[in-house]
């Protein structure tokens, strides 16, 4: 389905992934609009600010856990989700981004709710996520990402565990004047890693960055799952 999200891309132009027998959506472009506009809007200090006392994630048991070989995460959802997955290659080899997409089945058309990770090469100097500054600035990023023309952004949270970035916000779109509110309210929470294999060579780093999506008035169905999801990532070891 159009509208289906991922990293900083709240009403930016996607492209679609068939997931089941339905489609899901990812940003044209997620990976050059979030390293130009993190690069040019960090801050002096990039103090990373560690979440006080935050446990290793509970599995529920009634998840399971993806393992991508290829690039070496893990991540655990839902027993019934469904999982698809794409490769969109921009060019040389380098630059493919690896793009994997976990959904609930529903009928329903306005549903938006999805996880979804995104695997991006990156320039050898984008070592971590300090590169890009400080986890509220890197949230701020994803909050101006948005079309201020379709709708607005609210910064929930933003902070860091290690060396992995954790970000949660609000996206409003389609404001409508009648009722003066928007018609779209979706919550977004959005976990970024880098990892480095050890070469030198264009795409040798890699950015991950894991999306959960849904409308505000389903997070009471679907918000402990998605935060669950979206937590349980595990990113692969640095070499």
């Amino acid at each position: 389905l159009a509208g289906r999200y991922t990293v900083g891309n709240s009403m930016q132009k996607v492209n679609k992934m068939k997931v089941g027998n339905r489609k899901i959506g990812f940003q044209e472009g997620c990976r050059r609009n979030f390293m130009a506009g993190v690069s040019s809007a960090i801050v002096a200090s990039t103090v990373l600010r560690p979440k006080p006392s935050l446990a290793k994630t509970s599995i529920p048991e009634n998840f399971q856990t993806f393992t991508n070989e290829e690039e070496g995460y893990e991540i655990s959802y839902p027993k019934s989700w469904l999982v698809g997955s794409n490769k969109k290659d921009e060019g040389p080899r380098s630059y493919s981004r690896n793009v994997v997409g976990i959904l609930p089945p529903t009928d329903d058309p306005t549903d938006k709710t999805n996880v979804n990770i995104v695997v991006s090469p990156l320039a050898p100097d984008f070592k971590n996520m300090g590169s890009f500054g400080s986890p509220e600035s890197v949230g701020m990023k994803l909050i101006n990402l948005i079309d201020p023309k379709i709708g607005k952004g609210v910064l929930i949270d933003a902070y860091n565990v290690g060396d992995i970035y954790f970000a949660e916000y609000e996206a409003f779109e389609n404001y409508n004047k009648e009722s003066k509110d928007y018609d779209v309210k979706l919550r977004f929470f959005v976990v970024n890693a880098i990892r480095n294999p050890g070469t030198k060579m264009m795409g040798s780093n890699k950015l991950f960055s894991v999306t959960g999506v849904c409308r505000q008035e389903q997070m009471g169905k679907y918000y402990d799952d998605i935060k669950t999801a979206v937590k349980s990532f595990v990113p692969p070891p640095n070499a």
